[in-house]
C-alpha cells in the first residue's frame, strides 16, 4: 500500500510539472518481495506527435495506457527486427497524440521475475530501456529492509551516472541516469535466509527457493528425459547430481554465462543454472541443463576436462539435438544462429581448439571456441550416424587409459574407429586444422628436438644432458610403437630445452647462497 501511494504521488507529480520537458521519457519500477515487477513508463511532450518504446512482446496485450492529460490518436505495434530475425522478448509500440497544454500519459505492464532472489543475495535486472530519445531518467523502489549502495548499482553498458540511493521508511528508493538501449542493474542483500526446497527424479536433485519450485520441476523434467538418452548413449550414469539455481551479477551477464558445473576437488560439482534466463525464450534454460548434464556423463567415462573441446562440443550437440526433440525449437534455434555466426568467422578452420583449456580463453572470447567444437560434432554425427555413432565413441574413450588422452593421434584415432573409416576421419581432422601425430610423424620431432638440445651451450649442464636423455627415450619408444610414451618424453625434453637457462641461472643462484651462508656459520 505504501508503494502505491508513492507511486500515485510521483504520477501526480509528474503530470503537473511537464511543461518544461520535449518527449521525455522516465521509468519507474516497483519491485515487491518476491522480485515481480510493475514498471511503469512516464511520457510528456509540449505538442502533437508521435514517438515509441519497446515493450515486452508477452505484455503487449495486457499493458494499461492511461493519458493524464492530452489525447491519445492511436497506438500500433510491429516488430523489431535484428539480423533479420524478429526479436523473441521485445515488439516496437508506437503512439500518435494530440496536446492540449501538453501531453502527459503512462504505460504500465508487469514483470513477474524483474528481480531474481535467492536470499540473502538478489538482482534487479531492468527490461530494456529503448525509445525514442537518447539519456533516461530511473528510479527503483526496493522493499524497505533490503540493503544497497551506489556501488551496487550499475547497467549492463557500464555507463551510468548520478547513482543515489536513499533509505526511506516504506522504501529503499533508487535512481540513476542511463543510455539508450540499456538495463538497469541493482544487486541487494536480502537479511535473511532462503527457503530451500528438494524435489528429486532418477539421480537427479534439484535444491531451489521455493518460489522458483514450479520452474524447477519443468527444468528437471526435462533433464529426466535427458538422463535416461545420456544413460543408453555414455553406457554409464554418475552417482549423484545435484542441479541448483544463482544470482547472476552484472559481470556474469555481460559475460553471458548461462550455466556451469565447478570443480570441487577431483570431482564435478552441481550443475548452476542462471536465474535470469528463468525470463528467457521457452526452453532455453532447459537447453543450458542439458547441456551441464553431459559434462556429468562425460566425467563418468574418463573425458579430462583438458580435453575441452571434447566436453563442450559433445554437449552443445546432445543439447541442442535432445532440445529439438522435446520441442524448444525456438530456444535452439537461437542458440544455433549465434553458433552460426561465430562459424561464419572461422572460415572452415577448427584445429585452433586442440589447445584449449579451461584458463586458456578469456570468457568474453568463447564464443568461436564453443562453435568449432559444436561444428566438429555435428558434422561427425551427421555424417556416421548420430547417438549410434557416439555411443560407439564413447565405448572406445571408456578403454583409455590416462596416457591416451595426451596421445593426439590416439584420440583422433579413436574417432575414426567408431565410423569404422580411420584414414577418413583422420584427413577430415586435418582439413579441420587439427594436429594428427602418429608413430611416423613423431620421427621428425624426434630429431628436430635433438637437434635443439645439441645446439645448447655446454654451460647450461646438467639441463642440456638432461633433454638429451629424455630425447633418447622419446626416440626408443618411437621405436616400440609407445606413441603415447614418446609423445610425452618430446614435450618433456622439449620443456627442459626451453627452461634450461632460467633453471641454470636458479641452481647458480642456490649454489651461490648455499655457499654464503656455510661461510657465514663457519
Amino acid at each position: 500500500m505504501l508503494l502505491a501511494g508513492v507511486a500515485t504521488i510521483i504520477t501526480i507529480t509528474l503530470a503537473l510539472n511537464v511543461a518544461h520537458a520535449e518527449k521525455d521519457f522516465k521509468y519507474v519500477f516497483k519491485i515487491d518481495d518476491e522480485g515481480a515487477t510493475r514498471v511503469l513508463v512516464y511520457f510528456c511532450d509540449e505538442k502533437n506527435g508521435s514517438s515509441w518504446l519497446y515493450v515486452p512482446k508477452n505484455q503487449q496485450g495486457l499493458l494499461n495506457f492511461t493519458v493524464y492529460e492530452g489525447r491519445v490518436i492511436n497506438v500500433t505495434y510491429r516488430s523489431l527486427i535484428n539480423d533479420g530475425r524478429e526479436d523473441h522478448f521485445y515488439v516496437i509500440m508506437e503512439f500518435h497524440y494530440e496536446a492540449s497544454r501538453v501531453f502527459n500519459a503512462s504505460i504500465e505492464y508487469y514483470m513477474k521475475y524483474g528481480a531474481l532472489i535467492i536470499e540473502p543475495r538478489a538482482t534487479f535486472i531492468s527490461p530494456r530501456v529503448v525509445h525514442e530519445g537518447a539519456a533516461t531518467s530511473v528510479v527503483a523502489y526496493l522493499p524497505c529492509y533490503v540493503y544497497t549502495s551506489e556501488e551496487s548499482v550499475s547497467s549492463v553498458s557500464g555507463s551510468i551516472n548520478d547513482a543515489r540511493v536513499v533509505r526511506k521508511e516504506e522504501a529503499v528508493i533508487v535512481s540513476a541516469v542511463i543510455g539508450s538501449d540499456d538495463r538497469l542493474i541493482i544487486e541487494y542483500t536480502v537479511p535473511r535466509e532462503a527457503e530451500i526446497t528438494n524435489i528429486s527424479l532418477e539421480r537427479l536433485v534439484f535444491r531451489t527457493p521455493s518460489r522458483y519450485v514450479d520452474f524447477a520441476n519443468q527444468v528437471l523434467s526435462a533433464l529426466g528425459k535427458a538422463y535416461a538418452v545420456y544413460k543408453e548413449v555414455f553406457g554409464c550414469e554418475p552417482r549423484s547430481v545435484c542441479v541448483e539455481f544463482f544470482v547472476p551479477s552484472r559481470k556474469d551477464m555481460v559475460l553471458g554465462i548461462e550455466g556451469y558445473v565447478p570443480l570441487v576437488g577431483r570431482e564435478l560439482g552441481p550443475i548452476r543454472l542462471n536465474l535470469l534466463y528463468i525470463r528467457g525464450v521457452e526452453g532455453f534454460m532447459k537447453i543450458v541443463a542439458l547441456h551441464e548434464l553431459a559434462h556429468h556423463f562425460l566425467w563418468c567415462i574418463g573425458v579430462p576436462l583438458s580435453k575441452l573441446w571434447i566436453h563442450e562440443g559433445i554437449a552443445e550437440y546432445l543439447s541442442l539435438t535432445l532440445g529439438r526433440e522435446m520441442g524448444y525449437h525456438s530456444a535452439v534455434e537461437m542458440h544455433k544462429s549465434s553458433l552460426k555466426n561465430d562459424l561464419e568467422r572461422l572460415s572452415g578452420y577448427l584445429g585452433f581448439i586442440q589447445k584449449w583449456t579451461p584458463s586458456s580463453v578469456p570468457p568474453q572470447e568463447l564464443g568461436p571456441y564453443y562453435a568449432a567444437s559444436y561444428q566438429v560434432f555435428s558434422a561427425l554425427c551427421e555424417k556416421y550416424g548420430g547417438l549410434r555413432y557416439l555411443k560407439k565413441l564413447f565405448a572406445t574413450f571408456k578403454e583409455f587409459d590416462y596416457f591416451d588422452w595426451y596421445d593426439e593421434y590416439r584420440v583422433i584415432e579413436a574417432f575414426g574407429e567408431a565410423a569404422d573409416n580411420i584414414d577418413e576421419v583422420i584427413e577430415l581432422f586435418l582439413k579441420w586444422g587439427f594436429e594428427v601425430e602418429g608413430s611416423s610423424r613423431l620421427v621428425p620431432r624426434v630429431s628436430q628436438i635433438r637437434e635443439k638440445v645439441s645446439g645448447l651451450p655446454n654451460w647450461l649442464e646438467p639441463y642440456k644432458r638432461l633433454a638429451e636423455v629424455i630425447a633418447c627415450l622419446a626416440e626408443a619408444f618411437q621405436r616400440q610403437d609407445l606413441i603415447c610414451a614418446a609423445t610425452l618424453a618430446v614435450k618433456a625434453s622439449q620443456l627442459v630445452c626451453d627452461a634450461s637457462i632460467p633453471l641454470t641461472i636458479a641452481s647458480i643462484a642456490i649454489v651461490v647462497v648455499t655457499l654464503t651462508l656455510l661461510r657465514r656459520s663457519v
